[in-house]
């Protein structure tokens, strides 16, 4: 009796998240038909990616997945990967015919799905896509999240009964019910995109396909376009642009290197990825000249960071074969000149993980004379994890490169005004810091049976005195500040 209880309450919760439309007119979310039409959509997102990405990320060659295009009351969000363009419609309007949506941008070969915006209820497939939800501060508008997801809110979320079902190892028939339940899925594409495509309110979002940081945390204006916040988005982002091309890198900046122990492949690797080598650089630092090093290591081989996607950067790597210590030294022998390492080795329990495990993990001592050793500039990219081990790192960056970016300058520049963010210094014994659902101040209506805060309708000639969220506040005070 008790679990039915439980499960009883988690629906009643969710679906107290869900305004009628009387009620949604009624806080000025949305258009009352009888007031007759109104301009809307005055914040609109016109390139993609913008002219300041390209600029700043002139490596990296990326196609254009996503366009948008505005009618007077409905936009329409092209997604090439997919093929498929959703077509979104104010609520209190009506949805436009084909021929209105023709009129704006040619179907010819796309899958068309409609929408209501701004959406109430949404679920994401990945972490990456929460972080961006929580960056537009649209917490309460998520009904179930990942239990692998690491911000305090979506853990909270978790406490209530909205855990996501695992996909690989949850309850199908249970996870199927709750995507339905939902007006809108974000999630990624298997390789066809067939499962996307297979979803009435599935939509693709693909920031982890682009090979740049700003590239990906672009993606923000994609997502804002379901919930009414252009605005705040192409303000936000442009902040994010801001604060990370911010910094040049001098001659004699510190050298970085990302290093670790792969135990799957049983070698060492020193990753040269598009995007750390792009973060090193937006830190103000210098990467460590990987092909010039190679030559010194007879034994070392390279292969791409993705498979099949060149563009990702390269991965070089020492394998271990029968003597792991002969290898770790080849490598380590060769960056005698690194000011700085990121060691990327796996860790089940990241809390555990210290300078003594590093040491031994790469045959170490406090004797070595390698320049990061004797300057004592050891990180770790785990400042932040949850009880189940997951790292913020890999869930918030793609949302949050100007985070990432000025964590990493903090030990760079040996600046200490500089917030740590993702990383930590191993060689000082900082440990990393436990995120709890308790760090979550937020009322969220799974676990508080309220309604989600009002978006106001996006219109300079609206009277609504309802003002769009304000950017996650726990993402720029409290916990996230550490």
């Amino acid at each position: 009796m008790a679990q039915w209880i439980t499960i009883f309450l988690a629906l009643r919760t969710v679906t107290a998240a869900v305004r009628t439309l009387p009620e949604r007119i009624a806080v000025g979310e949305c258009v009352d038909s009888t007031a007759g039409d109104v301009s809307l959509y005055p914040a609109k997102v016109s390139s993609f990616p913008d002219p300041a990405v390209t600029a700043a990320e002139a490596d990296v060659s990326a196609a254009a997945l996503i366009s948008v295009a505005y009618g007077n009351h409905f936009k329409v969000l092209t997604e090439e990967l997919a093929k498929e363009q959703y077509v979104l419609t104010q609520c209190g309007t009506s949805q436009p015919t084909d021929e209105e949506v023709n009129a704006i941008v040619s179907g010819t070969g796309y899958q068309r799905k409609h929408f209501s915006v701004p959406v109430q209820d949404v679920t994401a497939a990945s972490t990456t896509i929460l972080s961006f939800l929580r960056r537009l501060g649209v917490e309460d508008r998520v009904a179930y999240a990942d239990a692998y997801a690491v911000h305090g809110c979506w853990q909270k979320a978790a406490s209530c009964g909205s855990t996501l079902e695992s996909a690989w190892t949850g309850n199908a028939t249970k996870l199927e019910e709750q995507l339905d339940s939902v007006e809108v899925v974000f999630m990624d594409c298997n390789s066809d995109c067939s499962n996307v495509r297979a979803r009435s309110n599935a939509v693709h979002v693909p920031a982890t396909k682009d090979n740049g940081n700003l590239h990906s945390a672009e993606y923000i204006k994609f997502l804002a376009a379901f919930f009414n916040l252009e605005e705040l988005a192409l303000r936000t982002f442009q902040d994010t642009v801001t604060s990370y091309t911010g910094r040049q890198a001098s001659a004699s900046a510190p050298v970085v290197a990302w290093i670790q122990w792969n135990n799957w492949y049983s070698r060492y690797e020193l990753s040269q990825a598009t995007f750390k080598l792009q973060l090193v650089t937006a830190a103000g630092g210098r990467n460590v000249d990987a092909a010039q090093l190679s030559q010194s290591v007879s034994s070392m081989a390279v292969a791409d960071a993705v498979a099949g996607n060149p563009g990702a950067g390269k991965t070089y790597y020492v394998p271990a074969g029968d003597d792991r210590a002969a290898a770790a030294n080849a490598l380590l022998a060769a960056m005698q000149d690194v000011d700085i390492v990121v060691d990327e080795t796996y860790a089940a329990d990241p809390g555990a993980y210290n300078y003594s495990n590093f040491l031994e993990t790469f045959y170490l001592t406090s004797q070595s004379t390698q320049k990061f050793l004797t300057a004592q500039k050891v990180l770790r990219v785990d400042r932040f994890y949850t009880s189940l081990g997951s790292l913020d790192w890999y869930e918030s960056r793609l949302a949050f490169p100007d985070w990432a970016a000025t964590g990493l300058a903090r030990y760079v520049l040996d600046d200490t005004t500089k917030l740590p963010r993702y990383f930590r210094n191993v060689a000082l014994d900082k440990a990393p810091e436990l995120v709890t659902a308790e760090s979550c101040a937020q009322s969220l209506p799974s676990c508080d049976a309220s309604y989600a805060t009002s978006i106001g309708i996006p219109t300079e000639f609206s009277k609504s005195t309802h003002s769009v969220p304000a950017v996650g506040l726990l993402g720029l005070l409290g916990l996230w500040a550490l």
